[in-house]
């Protein structure tokens, strides 16, 4: 009687934390004429570590940052909770995606679990110029799809929390892209590419950037679900191994 008590009271609170960690995660998207963006997150569990968030910082730039918790469950989620306040409020402080980071991981180091940390990218993008500054904590690249050229995007950097700051700030690079018309700029976590058939091969980044080149004739929104439609056939299962996060935006201008 009692086990069924305890296991009564576990689910309702990762219930709880599970509608917490859905209002934290933006309610509606940027708009802006020059740019396409959509975002979608899959919990693998009742609470993830996944997380996006964005940030005005001015009337013609704003932020974008995508991040991974290490871990599950309740602990997971409140360590985003903390990550998203400080970045909403470190973003109206700091304009360079590097200053940024290097002051959330002096704002986090210490307040963090010795064996966690953070995984972020974040990204400002000037909405006049098409300018894109994007700074990495140890996250996934970016993955860039343009007439120019298709790539993976990977400014160094040490995860957030791991570092007191001597390592992180001198390791955190920063880098400056210049979008051109119909590029596609997609942020994600690890879950995608990490998501394994019933043989236990993974999905892998090749797969992860056919899919997005193939796809690049559309519109944000379709481009996300189709990835990950094709991450489903892949698995052939309804169920995540870990959560799947998608930001994705298009420069629609010269």
């Amino acid at each position: 009687w009692s086990s069924d008590v305890c296991s009564s009271d576990l689910e309702r609170e990762l219930l709880l934390a599970q509608k917490m960690q859905k209002k934290l995660l933006p309610q509606s998207f940027p708009r802006h004429p020059n740019v396409d963006l959509f975002a979608a997150t899959i919990p693998a569990y009742e609470v993830g570590g996944d997380f996006y968030d964005f940030s005005m910082i001015s009337e013609n730039k704003f932020g974008i940052i995508v991040g991974d918790v290490s871990g599950k469950g309740i602990s997971a989620a409140f360590y985003m909770a903390l990550i998203k306040g400080m970045f909403q409020s470190l973003s109206k402080i700091y304009e360079s995606p590097k200053e940024l980071l290097i002051n959330l991981n002096k704002s986090i180091y210490g307040h963090i679990e010795k064996n966690s940390f953070v995984s972020l990218i974040y990204g400002v993008l000037d909405l006049i110029t098409g300018k894109l500054y994007l700074s990495r904590a140890g996250h996934c690249p970016m993955v860039l799809v343009s007439e120019n050229d298709s790539c993976f995007v990977k400014p160094s950097g040490l995860g957030v929390g791991l570092d007191r700051g001597e390592v992180f700030d001198k390791t955190l690079e920063q880098l400056e892209i210049d979008l051109t018309k119909d590029s596609t700029c997609v942020f994600y976590t690890d879950g995608i590419t990490e998501a394994r058939d019933k043989t236990g091969e993974e999905f892998g980044v090749q797969r992860f950037f056919e899919s997005i080149v193939k796809n690049n004739n559309c519109v944000a929104q379709d481009i996300c679900n189709n990835i990950i439609k094709d991450v489903k056939l892949f698995t052939e299962t309804e169920s995540e191994f870990d959560d799947i996060t998608l930001v994705i935006f298009k420069w629609k201008t010269n």
